[in-house]
């Protein structure tokens, strides 16, 4: 199977890319990759007003040279023998771009959105005009697949996050191994996570990401380590086999799901203490091989009973990671490709029947 992937497939720790991979292990991959062609998106560590202003207006202009590129490679037959597209990049595309793009191949077109399409920043405007011509639209949150009929899907199907060993690579325990942190948080500032994160700033608490100096508070401020760093490589991996525990919090729209760091501490060999979610308990078994908290007080008691206790958490991490490596790229790549059989063979009963 030739697999068409559209978005940003080079940046750096991207999840385009970890399907690149993953599907190019199973067969050929054509890519479109707005990283390579220079189009975006646009990222920048400075966050005043103006530069997110500046960054609006240049995406927009990005998406206007991301169509014309994309089609006129169609137009030309770039993507002959190609048997399934798999697109990252939907609010860059309207309903006319993807329309034509359709009908040139004539295959079907899968979506994977790895935010809510209804959340603040990531809400695709042309939504309602796209979602009837995907043929299968994936989400790795569950409870949003009611909604994503209701907007007109064809199909919804659910494809949880996963472990890209090359991105995050296993570091086994050494004997008689150190700790750099005791409480590491990775991940960009929000409100909530300033929140959870001030009910354990008196603690051994390290930060690293983006949008912390947001933050109301100067102690949390002062805990933040290599300002907005982009965890791609191995840095990810480095940092939690280097902590004592890692601490996870879910967005709103990952509320009763997982995300993308469930698996990337887990596939590393990190101690996880998540924030408790039924898809996590589902994935991982709670008090076995990661550690879960619902509230300020249990983080806090959670964090008191392993903080101390290096052998328990490291059978955990250990056993945790042998769960991470059931859950990788390779495994969800198949899982898209077996969609696509499934639904080829709905097609060609219905025409059949017809």
């Amino acid at each position: 199977m030739k697999v068409l992937l559209i978005g940003p497939a080079s940046f750096p720790g991207g999840l385009v890319g970890s399907y690149a991979r993953a599907f190019g292990r199973l067969g050929e991959v054509v890519g479109f990759d707005t990283v390579a062609e220079g189009i975006g998106p646009l990222y920048s560590p400075l966050d005043t007003p103006l530069a997110r202003a500046a960054r609006k207006v240049a995406q927009h202009v990005s998406y206007a040279v991301f169509r014309r590129k994309l089609l006129a490679r169609a137009r030309a037959g770039a993507y002959e023998g190609v048997g399934l597209v798999v697109d990252f990049a939907s609010k860059w595309l309207d309903a006319l771009a993807l329309g034509e793009l359709r009908a040139r191949l004539s295959v079907p077109v899968f979506h994977f959105n790895a935010d809510s399409p209804f959340d603040g920043f990531n809400a695709h405007a042309n939504l309602a005009r796209c979602m009837p011509l995907y043929d299968c639209y994936l989400t790795p949150y569950r409870g949003l697949m009611p909604r994503l009929r209701d907007l007109g899907a064809r199909r919804v199907e659910h494809l949880p996050f996963a472990w890209d060993a090359d991105l995050h690579p296993y570091v086994p325990v050494e004997a008689g191994k150190t700790y750099s942190y005791g409480l590491a948080f990775a991940g960009s500032w929000t409100p909530e996570r300033e929140a959870w994160l001030g009910a354990v700033s008196d603690l051994d608490l390290t930060i690293w990401g983006p949008r912390w100096g947001r933050a109301r508070s100067e102690y949390l401020r002062a805990r933040v380590r290599l300002g907005p760093l982009v965890f791609g490589g191995s840095a990810l991996a480095t940092v939690a086999r280097a902590a004592r525990i890692n601490l996870n919090f879910l967005r709103p729209q990952c509320a009763g799901a997982h995300n993308m760091r469930t698996f990337e501490v887990t596939g590393s060999g990190g101690f996880l203490l998540t924030e408790r979610s039924e898809e996590q308990s589902e994935l991982f078994a709670e008090g076995a091989e990661i550690a879960c908290f619902a509230s300020v007080a249990e983080l806090r008691e959670q964090v008191a009973s392993y903080l101390p206790r290096d052998a328990l958490r490291e059978r955990m991490a250990a056993a945790a990671h042998a769960r991470a490596t059931g859950h990788t790229y390779v495994h969800r790549a198949r899982q898209v490709l077996d969609l696509h059989r499934a639904l080829a063979g709905t097609t060609a009963v219905a025409a059949g029947e017809g």
